[in-house]
């Protein structure tokens, strides 16, 4: 076939078995992804909400000769004693994209604890003591078929009642804790319902008021979001598959066609030994060869001596002191000498062309028994 490039046989070998494993990984690839499912079975929500539970409060004080402020709102800090109560404010909102069956109850407690502080390692601990709950808010059912859903209701604190109630206790039993904490919790728990299935509502913001002391700050979560999906399994597709199929199938394309225009319009071929010695002899010894370029004077056969490698050439050379001559007198015939005189020592790197008589090929072919320079 004309136009092949030819290519040594390594090389040639070395390229269609690199990208011979390359195809057969690459078609592995591609036959894995098309074995794949394209869909898979996935839970999708069919119906979803948001829900924003809250606590919102203003602290109402006692009459007093001091401050003729009668209330104050959220974030500050607040005189224990002036404080007459904490007017709370419960709040829930739940909204959705489409109507459902929504039931439960929301309810309001609060929880008045005494506790010890103990010291562990380098922490101070709270360990509890003494605690009461009491109804801020009674359980109140709620209902309906909507798409959105708001409850709102307030309840006052009564501060007063709940630092009374700790001073009596240390009064009369002796004991004072060394932290009080009223808790004050919103909780909601109810179902939402529809035809695909049901989920559970639930949250529980609170409030965290320090009791003891001459003043207090309004801690805690006021506020609790959440979000909840009613889910079914449904049969979906496989995001990627495709592309990742057809990206697999023409890189497997590519590949096969460079194998295949790479054993069509190559050739192999084998590195010619002579060439191969010559390079190699060149390469090592090339500073002490000295090229002849009109021939060597003609020179008897007797006094002709042939060395079997070029090393042991250059072994003479280095013994007598003299340089290595070279001499290329066809294509393939190359010659190396050294001259002793009257002797001359010579190298002939294969493939030797057995007709061809070194002594006829070096000089004028005069035919004597001596050395004529």
């Amino acid at each position: 076939m004309k136009g092949r490039f030819d290519l040594n046989n390594n090389t040639r070998r070395f390229l269609l078995t690199g990208l011979t494993i390359i195809l057969l990984i690459t078609g592995g690839m591609t036959v894995l992804k098309y074995l794949q499912p394209t869909q898979e079975q996935k839970e999708v929500p069919v119906y979803s909400f948001e829900s924003t539970a809250g606590i919102d409060y203003q602290v109402f004080f006692s009459p007093n000769n001091f401050f003729p402020q009668q209330s104050a709102g959220p974030g500050q800090a607040y005189i224990t004693p002036l404080t007459e109560y904490v007017e709370a404010h419960f709040n829930y909102l739940l909204t959705s994209d489409e109507p459902a069956d929504i039931q439960g109850q929301y309810s309001a407690t609060a929880l008045l604890t005494g506790y010890v502080e103990k010291k562990q390692g380098e922490e101070r601990i709270k360990v509890k003591a003494w605690e009461i709950n009491n109804n801020v808010v009674p359980a109140t059912p709620f209902s309906g078929q909507q798409d959105r859903l708001e409850l709102s209701t307030a309840a006052p604190i009564n501060i007063r009642h709940y630092t009374n109630f700790a001073e009596t206790v240390a009064k009369e039993i002796r004991f004072s804790a060394d932290v009080v904490e009223l808790k004050v919790t919103y909780d909601i728990a109810g179902t939402v319902k529809t035809e695909q299935g049901e989920t559970q509502l639930q949250a529980a913001p609170y409030m965290l008021i320090p009791i003891k002391g001459n003043s207090f700050m309004v801690e805690g979560v006021l506020e609790d979001k959440k979000e909840g999906s009613i889910t079914e399994m449904q049969t979906v597709p496989i995001p990627g598959i495709e592309q990742t199929r057809l990206t697999w199938l023409i890189i497997s394309c590519v590949m096969l066609i460079l194998l295949v225009g790479t054993w069509v319009v190559t050739r192999g071929t084998t590195p010619d030994p002579l060439l191969r010695e010559l390079a190699s002899i060149f390469k090592k010894h090339g500073d002490r060869i000295v090229h002849v370029a009109e021939g060597l004077p003609g020179i008897s056969k007797n006094l002709l001596l042939k060395v079997n490698s070029f090393e042991n050439l250059v072994a003479v050379a280095d013994e007598i002191s003299q340089p290595i001559l070279y001499e290329m007198v066809a294509e393939e015939i190359h010659n190396f000498y050294v001259i002793d005189d009257p002797l001359l020592y010579t190298y002939h790197p294969s493939p030797l062309l057995l007709e061809h008589d070194v002594s006829e090929s070096i000089g004028s072919a005069r035919k004597t028994d001596e050395v004529d320079f």
